[in-house]
């Protein structure tokens, strides 16, 4: 079922059923053969966060058991991490092959993804007892997914929701203030989780007004995909930096480096533009208009 509350009747359920889904899926990626160890790593990973954008919306309502199931799904996330960073990198190439002003030809492109490819491998490899890794993770989540059983909600409305939702929002609007053309990838990098659980709360509240909710998940995709492609850049440079093997004797650094800082400030900009609409509103007002749809999509006779 999709990733979002169909049933505020029984929103309880409603959340143990995503959780359990999502951890599901997660099992089964991790284990199925078929799939591609760095497909299976990434599409796992995206569910522990998923989870962890649920969570954070009801996060009030679980207590102690927040912290708890937070650090968990932050952490099995960070055992896999070192593969799909490696895959990442090969992506992020392709951000720079779509840039508007080009400075490298195509065969110095395939020649950059070569090693970066040959990277990765070396890295999937000589990774510490990665299988070991992996199975490590699939039992402590088979373990999380029954503490999922013992989560409890003091209400079932839009209370158990609002708090969690506004505080998420006040994150992103306070990490947003802070950032302009010369903050640093860090603040960037903030915002960017930021949004990225905005852009989850929507997702999971979308039947409360899906003409409306529909526009804003997409507005946050493409604000998500904008700071992403600029972390992402931001990693590749300092990789660059560090590992200068990856471009020794191609002739290519520094119009690479320059591609790099260029396409980084453009998608800043585009992310600071979308950045206002976004965050227009006050915390208390956001949440306060989405209560208000909750209580038309909840009404007895639609409202009559």
């Amino acid at each position: 079922m999709p990733y979002r509350i169909e049933n505020p009747d029984k929103l309880r359920e409603e959340i143990v059923r995503i959780a359990t889904e999502q951890v599901d899926s997660a099992l089964d990626e991790l284990s199925d053969l078929n799939i591609d160890r760095h497909e299976g790593v990434h599409q796992a990973r995206k569910r522990f966060k998923k989870i962890r954008g649920l969570i954070r919306l009801i996060r009030f309502e679980l207590g102690d058991k927040y912290k708890l199931e937070n650090v968990f799904y932050r952490d099995i996330g960070r055992e896999l991490s070192d593969v799909r960073d490696a895959q990442a990198m090969i992506e992020t190439l392709d951000i720079l092959r779509r840039a508007e002003h080009q400075k490298l030809s195509e065969n110095q492109f395939e020649k950059i993804n070569a090693r970066l490819s040959q990277r990765r491998k070396y890295i999937a490899e000589n990774t510490v007892q990665l299988d070991e890794t992996v199975e490590e993770v699939i039992a402590c989540l088979k373990d999380a997914r029954q503490r999922i059983n013992d989560w409890t909600l003091s209400t079932e409305d839009f209370s158990a929701l609002n708090p969690g939702l506004e505080k998420s929002y006040k994150r992103g609007r306070k990490a947003f203030a802070k950032t302009d053309l010369d903050a640093t990838p860090e603040m960037f990098h903030e915002w960017r989780k930021r949004v990225k659980y905005f852009w989850y709360h929507s997702r999971l509240l979308r039947e409360i007004w899906p003409e409306v909710m529909s526009v804003q998940i997409d507005s946050s995709k493409r604000l998500s995909d904008l700071l992403g492609d600029e972390h992402d850049l931001s990693v590749f440079r300092n990789l660059l930096s560090e590992e200068e093997d990856i471009t020794a004797d191609l002739g290519i650094g520094r119009p690479l480096l320059e591609m790099i800082d260029n396409e980084r400030t453009s998608l800043r900009l585009q992310a600071m533009t979308q950045g206002r609409y976004i965050y227009v509103e006050k915390p208390k007002h956001y949440g306060r208009r989405l209560n208000q749809y909750w209580e038309a999509w909840t009404a007895p006779n639609g409202g009559t």
